[in-house]
């Protein structure tokens, strides 16, 4: 996951262990989003080829817009 908010907020997060418990603190400050880009695979069936899921690749793919729910 802290790779997805990474590119929602901008900023880097940092994870702070909650010993003796083992429960981990996830912070994140948002920051700028220029010049970050991922690449995003999803799979897409393919009807044609008899094969059941063939995977579609999105490079340089940005996150524009996110809601939680």
């Amino acid at each position: 996951m802290s790779l997805l908010w990474k590119h929602m907020l901008g900023g880097t997060p940092v994870i702070t262990d909650t010993a003796p418990t083992g429960g981990k603190i996830h912070r994140i400050q948002p920051g700028p989003l220029a010049g970050k880009s991922l690449t995003i695979q999803k799979g897409v069936p393919e009807p044609v080829t008899g094969n059941p899921v063939s995977a579609l690749n999105y490079i340089g793919a940005r996150v524009t817009e996110w809601t939680l729910g």
